[in-house]
């Protein structure tokens, strides 16, 4: 596996060498950030965090082929750290996707490599991202970035995107074990999407999909998941998602597991200087829940403020007592220059504050 994980990334490298009439960007990012941290769990700590992270990305495209190449390098610096000094860095992304002549003037997609891939809606929250079933776990101090990269989950695939005509298309997928940073070693995701496209304001899109995950080392099946998703503006925007799970019971029969339902929807809204999003996630059978909620409001062209809470929900057959989280995070980003962003965030549990409370300032550079 990691013999065709090098290959690969010799294949792009080769290919980004390639003299064909082409056009090539380079993007990248500096950020720094330094916080003061007051836990009361698992142990009572007060604890500086500072840390950065560089990112480079490099987009080469021709009339054949586009390929992408991802990496980026994080230090940080805490007690929570061994030695308390870390070092990683990393291949984010690393792909290229080429068209094959179709029909109609249409073209089929295939990309190879390690990808962005994103099945369902929902930026917080997605019901439908059967690819990647764990959804993020909320904390105050992610909940104040960028939301439309929360769920930006990069992994290695083979995908065909076939057109259907105007209105629909169909989208297949491979995702062999070759890092597992989602899902347990050895399992292998193949998965099939239908979208459809109605171009109707109260229904924009919909989508039908279905993953089999295999466990090659035992050569069994592990899980069997379906799920169903609709997007449209109904006075606001709107998006709502479901999906089921199969997997092996007690017994080792593949049976209908209730306890993975789950639902998600969310709502945005914005109007003159204000914008608001709500974002649910809800497991029917395990009666639990998670709400994302944020209030943005555009000061000047150069400041923002924003809100968020969270509140989560969980199991209560699991614990002995009502343990409910409720936090509250809140903060300024000022913009001077374009390309270049300072904030600052204070969060807070407010249910139990001593166990959590946070303030954050962190500079970026993009280019």
């Amino acid at each position: 596996m990691v013999a065709l994980r090098r290959f690969l990334l010799l294949c792009m490298l080769l290919y980004m060498s390639l003299p064909l009439s082409s056009q090539t960007d380079v993007h990248g990012k500096i950020q720094l950030q330094t916080a003061f941290l007051h836990l009361n769990e698992p142990s009572a700590a007060d604890v500086w965090i500072s840390g950065s992270l560089s990112s480079l990305r490099i987009e080469h495209s021709n009339p054949i082929i586009k390929g992408t190449l991802e990496c980026s390098s994080s230090l940080s610096a805490s007690s929570f750290v061994p030695e308390g000094f870390s070092h990683v860095f990393s291949v984010d992304k690393a792909y290229f996707k080429t068209r094959i002549p179709f029909f109609n003037d249409s073209f089929m997609r295939l990309s190879i490599g390690k990808m962005p891939v994103s099945w369902g809606y929902g930026l917080v929250y997605n019901a439908g991202d059967i690819l990647f079933s764990e959804n993020p776990s909320m904390s105050p101090a992610s909940s104040f970035a960028d939301i439309s990269s929360m769920r930006s989950f990069a992994d290695w695939a083979f995908q065909l995107y076939i057109p259907a005509g105007t209105f629909a298309s169909v989208e297949t997928i491979f995702l062999p074990p070759l890092e597992p940073l989602y899902i347990e070693k050895h399992i292998t995701r193949s998965a099939l999407r239908v979208q459809f496209l109605p171009y109707a304001r109260f229904l924009e899109s919909a989508e039908l999909g279905a993953s089999l995950q295999s466990n090659v080392l035992l050569k069994s099946t592990d899980a069997v998941k379906l799920y169903a998703g609709i997007d449209g503006t109904i006075f606001a925007d709107y998006n709502l998602c479901s999906s089921i799970e199969f997997s092996p019971d007690e017994n080792e029969a593949i049976s209908f597991n209730k306890d993975t339902w789950s639902i998600s929807a969310a709502v945005f809204y914005s109007f003159w200087k204000i914008g608001l999003r709500t974002e649910l996630l809800y497991h029917p059978a395990a009666e639990s829940a998670d709400i994302f909620c944020m209030l943005s409001f555009s000061i000047i062209e150069q400041l923002n403020a924003q809100a968020v809470y969270n509140y989560s929900h969980p199991d209560n057959t699991m614990i002995s007592e009502n343990d409910d989280d409720h936090f509250l995070s809140g903060g300024l980003i000022w913009t001077p220059v374009k390309g270049f962003s300072l904030s600052i965030l204070g969060s807070a549990n407010i249910k139990k504050p001593d166990n959590f409370t946070s303030v954050m300032l962190s500079g970026l550079y993009s280019f």
